[in-house]
């Protein structure tokens, strides 16, 4: 009887690791579909990135959706994700200084998420 349950519970644990992975190739594909698409109208490009940022911090870090990249900024410091201070502390700067205007910086930043991506592990 134990190594059933036991055998059900690793099944489990398996599965739920799938989906988490599948959940987060959501993300990456998504960026890079970003990445590789021609940026026509560079606002609304920024704002893709940027809820793609916000619900990947939330889900994976549990940061609330309403902080601002200073305050999440802050907190990936606190943490020691010096990488992840920095992106949070250019896309503040591109949203406040007519950045998100500029298809090359945007291309950058999504760059610059995606290697954060692909750093990451599940």
């Amino acid at each position: 009887m134990y190594l059933t349950i036991r055998k059900i519970f690793i099944k489990l644990i398996n599965t739920i690791r799938i989906k988490e992975k599948e959940k987060f190739l959501i993300y990456k594909n998504g960026i890079i579909k970003l990445r590789d698409s021609k940026i026509e109208n560079p606002e609304d490009t920024f704002e893709i990135l940027n809820k793609y940022v916000r619900v990947f911090f939330r889900e994976y870090y549990q940061m609330n959706y309403s902080l601002t990249y200073l305050e999440l900024e802050e907190r990936f410091k606190r943490l020691g994700k010096e990488d992840y201070a920095r992106f949070c502390k250019l896309m503040s700067e591109l949203n406040y200084n007519k950045g998100k205007n500029n298809p090359m910086q945007i291309k950058s930043m999504i760059n610059f998420f995606l290697k954060i991506l692909n750093e990451f592990e599940i």
